[in-house]
């Protein structure tokens, strides 16, 4: 058997056997490239040179082939038919626009969820100008006599009653609180001064009531059936 030398930190080491520089590259006590030497050899040479310490990696096992993907079947084209955009639209509109409640069904006592529909092209146009008249609060009947068979005008009708309710309510309440400052501030003088806020106040509540009475009437006569903001979600009349 072979004896070999070994250097290590600058000191030649051995004789040893092959075995042991192997388990000494093994366990990293020398470095690989540390140079060796045995008889018949012109010159030190690191280890990792010397076919008998090349650490051989073992081959690795081929891998297993995939199972190629087996393909999805195609999805059952649905046999319905699907929906129109007007009927994607209008049934839509029907379900958020009551708050909750079904077109037609009962809110508070007297007071119902309006009617969403699709109104008839000819329909808008021949009663047109009477939906728009309608929001006028104080022309709500007019549909009632002029266009009886009109679902769009009375839509609109029922609009302007609800407009008309409200402002009534309003002026209920500002009617009050004037009467309560008028007669209270004889007895409690600060009273007096709330009533330039008030009527500031019913100076705003009534140019908002313009404004939504403007928008139903731009809606109105654009052929949409469309409720008021926040007091169209109410109507009176079925």
């Amino acid at each position: 058997m072979s004896e070999w030398y070994y250097a290590q930190n600058s000191e030649q080491k051995g004789p040893v056997n092959e075995a042991e520089i192997k388990e000494l590259l093994a366990a990293k006590a020398i470095a690989p490239d540390a140079l060796v030497w045995k008889e018949g050899m012109g010159e030190w040479t690191p280890a990792n040179k010397v076919p008998e310490f090349v650490m051989r990696t073992p081959p690795k096992p081929a891998a297993s082939a995939a199972p190629a993907p087996v393909a999805s079947a195609p999805a059952p084209s649905p046999s319905a038919s699907p929906l129109s955009e007007r009927e994607i639209a209008s049934s839509f509109a029907g379900a958020s626009s009551s708050g909750g409640a079904a077109s037609g069904e009962p809110l508070f006592g007297f007071l119902y969820a309006p009617q969403q529909f699709t109104p008839d092209p000819q329909d808008v146009e021949k009663n047109k100008i009477i939906a728009v008249l309608a929001l006028f609060p104080m022309l709500f009947w007019l549909p009632m006599v002029a266009a009886k068979d009109s679902p769009f005008a009375k839509y609109y009708g029922n609009q302007g009653l609800t407009l008309l309710l409200l402002c009534f309510a309003i002026g209920l309440v500002m009617t009050v609180f004037q009467l309560i400052i008028m007669f209270g501030s004889a007895v409690v003088a600060p009273l007096a001064l709330l009533g330039c806020p008030l009527t500031i106040l019913s100076c705003i509540i009534n140019i908002g009531i313009l404004a939504v009475m403007i928008m139903g009437m731009i809606k109105a006569s654009s052929g949409k059936v469309e409720p008021l903001p926040v007091i169209g979600n109410y109507v009176v009349m079925k």
